[in-house]
């Protein structure tokens, strides 16, 4: 972490923390991210190396235009440290939701545009991402792109198969859930999403 300078906390999660940074070399914006190594399971990368899940992913999304991209990623004792890019004006979309409110038609078009498309390019790689949700939803201010981030939920899927283990956020769960038990993996993310667009049109104080 030598190569960083890290100058601030931004959020502290169940399995990590996230603080914002700089690249020392050309002070390119990065956020970096602490994870306990022990959180998750162990697939390996593309480089015959096991490591957790959440890397895994984001190298599998790394080349996806609407998710945050991997640069580097280390493990050191206890944890894995990533290193991903950071707009420099940019605020989760829950954030954005409860400081503005309802946004203008446009920018809900666009955000929620760029986020399925996200959803689609995972989809056509066999995966998803388990847990969207606007704390998920990273909106460069500047400019209103969407991109995801948070791939620590992500799974690979079956077309047919449900999936009977809890991940991802209760909240944003299907109906089946609490109906059946389980849920598949697409239609999952279709409600998902479908909770987000609503969120963002209809504000909720």
């Amino acid at each position: 972490m030598e190569k960083y300078d890290l100058t601030k906390h931004i959020f502290n999660g169940t399995f990590g923390s996230v603080f914002a940074g700089v690249r020392r070399s050309d002070q390119l914006p990065v956020a970096v991210k602490k994870v306990k190594t022990t959180c998750k399971s162990y697939p390996s990368d593309k480089h015959g190396r096991m490591v957790i899940r959440e890397v895994h992913f984001l190298e599998l999304a790394s080349d996806i235009e609407n998710c945050i991209r991997l640069l580097e990623w280390k493990h050191v004792g206890p944890h894995h440290f990533l290193v991903m890019e950071r707009p420099v004006n940019c605020s989760d979309l829950h954030q954005v939701i409860e400081e503005f409110g309802i946004l203008a038609e446009n920018k809900i078009r666009r955000i929620f545009r760029q986020t399925v498309r996200a959803c689609i390019a995972c989809a056509e790689k066999r995966f998803v991402h388990g847990d969207i949700k606007p704390e998920n939803i990273l909106v460069d201010l500047d400019r209103w792109d969407a991109k995801l981030i948070d791939f620590g939920f992500s799974r690979y899927f079956d077309d047919d198969r449900p999936f009977f283990y809890l991940e991802g956020t209760t909240d944003y769960l299907p109906p089946e859930w609490e109906r059946e038990g389980c849920v598949r993996s697409l239609p999952a993310t279709v409600w998902s999403l479908g909770l987000v667009l609503f969120e963002m049109c209809t504000f909720l104080d």
